[in-house]
């Protein structure tokens, strides 16, 4: 899927591609790499959602433990937080009580084929009008109204 180029593409940032960008020894990290450089390079409004972030730092604790590498953890946090201040998280959980309802039905829809973090990263799109969600996740690819870019490639404006 190649993003079609308007005054101004947007996009939502899934945890898969944070985390391979984060953590060098990840299968996915060349092209997470590629495709965070083809975001600057592109002038993309790059949305990073706090349920993402706690996603990601999940995900690499789990990691980095199962593959005895906590020592690297203090390293990982302090470039975690040079990338990822306060200031350009947008604030999420904030929604959830007007939104829970939304949300379920949404990993109902999809048959758990999305988790509550992927159904309110969906919403969150579907409400901002967001048609983007960059992500290694196929699962985003069943979802109506939003488009999933995979690959560097797919951000290349036609």
């Amino acid at each position: 899927m190649r993003i079609q180029r308007d005054t101004m593409s947007e996009a939502i940032v899934d945890a898969n591609v944070v985390v391979a960008y984060l953590d060098e020894k990840d299968s996915h990290r060349e092209e997470a790499l590629k495709i965070w450089s083809g975001m600057e390079e592109s002038g993309f409004k790059v949305w990073y959602l706090d349920c993402v972030l706690n996603e990601t730092i999940s995900a690499l604790c789990r990691r980095y433990e199962e593959r005895k590498r906590s020592e690297e953890l203090p390293d990982l946090i302090k470039q975690f937080r040079s990338y990822f201040s306060p200031d350009i998280i947008t604030w999420t959980y904030n929604e959830i009580e007007d939104s829970y309802d939304e949300i379920l039905n949404i990993v109902e829809e999809h048959k758990g084929k999305l988790n509550f973090h992927d159904a309110l990263i969906v919403l969150f799109a579907r409400f901002k009008g967001i048609r983007y969600i960059v992500s290694f996740d196929k699962d985003f690819d069943d979802v109506e109204l939003v488009e999933r870019v995979r690959d560097a490639e797919g951000l290349r404006g036609t």
